[in-house]
């Protein structure tokens, strides 16, 4: 019985081990750190006409909520029952061998290990019993989540505008269309002895990950890692998503801004007016000093050197002094009035025509 002591506590380990994965998961995405030179163009656009009266946005607002909390608890239980799930399967594994075990067991020993065997035998029963049961459970989940929406009648918003905010849409779409396209998650400046101490040109240190780098199986198994839309206008959105499962979430004359969730908490989520969100473009240059080559559709605007003086001429004091390319980038942020979705697009003419869509809503 010494064996069956010990499966079980290969089996509880591997359980808390992951509920600790659950816990860091969102930490797990590859990320770029790396050298930017200081923004050079800004431009700016925030809305100035309201299309919805202040007791329509409060409306949407309630309905809204009221969707997204129930969908939270739905969420919050497929997690359960997902982490429960892999458990299950990997304890079957392991039954299932000790089952093999059992039965050569029993071949080899003219049925001495028959006490063992029902033992095994009873055990792997259960867990397939509730592993059947759990499958069940969120196949439910699922087909709930399904029927949680909400529509919203958006029939009276002119003509018009409409036609102007689906190629609004159009432009955002084409913009992922890029060659490389990168979510900012962080940046942080550069003083002039840091320069000095990196031996680098840039003005500032930038963490960027690819919007479209993979998230592991086992991140988008056990984790609602992505946006998922739940709202029927009769609109495409306009939808701007970080890594985790936030988005800001843009329809004609309103906003809803859903904040990453990854406890599964109720009221993560607001709806606003989309007079209190801004639009902004600017060009920014990027020392590519990666492996890869730069994005094909960028323009290289000059060259640096891995170690390089402030003025960018090469540190000759390092024998192995590879040149890097300075590559020129478009930028779009959306603000919130507190969040800041920040995008970088290889192509500088696809994040300029979206840009110049997005003036248009106001014509």
């Amino acid at each position: 019985m010494s064996l069956l002591s010990n499966s079980f506590h290969a089996i509880n380990s591997l359980n808390n081990a992951l509920h600790d994965q659950m816990q860091s998961s969102a930490n797990m995405e590859p990320i770029e750190k790396e050298k930017s030179m200081v923004i050079d163009v800004d431009n700016e656009f925030g809305f100035q006409n309201d299309i919805w009266s202040n007791e329509q946005i409060r409306q949407f607002d309630e309905q809204i909520t009221r969707v997204y909390n129930e969908r939270v608890k739905l969420y919050g239980k497929r997690r359960k029952g997902r982490i429960k799930l892999v458990m299950q399967i990997i304890a079957l594994g392991l039954f299932a061998f000790l089952t093999f075990i059992a039965v050569l067991f029993l071949v080899f020993t003219s049925g001495k290990g028959i006490a063992f065997f029902a033992v095994v035998g009873s055990i792997t029963a259960v867990i397939t019993f509730f592993f059947v049961l759990n499958i069940k459970t969120l196949n439910k989940i699922k087909n709930e989540l399904k029927e949680k929406r909400i529509s919203l009648d958006l029939s009276s918003c002119n003509s018009d505008l409409a036609a102007r905010f689906e190629k609004c849409v159009s432009n955002w779409i084409t913009v992922f269309n890029s060659d490389a396209v990168y979510y900012i998650m962080a940046r942080d400046g550069l003083t002039r002895d840091q320069k000095i101490k990196q031996r680098t040109t840039a003005g500032q240190t930038v963490t960027r990950i690819s919007v479209n780098s993979k998230i592991s199986f086992f991140n988008k198994f056990l984790s609602n890692m992505n946006y998922d839309p739940f709202i029927d206008t009769g609109f495409e959105p306009l939808v701007a998503t970080t890594r985790g499962n936030g988005a800001l979430v843009i329809y004609p004359g309103f906003v809803v801004a859903m904040y990453d969730n990854k406890l599964y908490e109720p009221n993560m989520i607001k709806v606003y007016s989309w007079t209190n969100l801004s639009i902004r473009k600017s060009i920014t240059t990027f020392i590519e000093s990666g492996p890869l080559p730069p994005p094909r559709d960028a323009r290289v605007v000059s060259f640096t050197y891995e170690h390089a003086n402030l003025d960018g001429s090469m540190d000759r004091r390092y024998a192995s002094n590879r040149q890097i390319p300075i590559v020129e980038y478009g930028q779009i942020f959306f603000n919130n009035g507190g969040t800041i979705y920040e995008y970088m697009i290889s192509n500088r003419l696809n994040s300029e025509n979206f840009f110049e869509s997005v003036k248009k809503l106001e014509n």
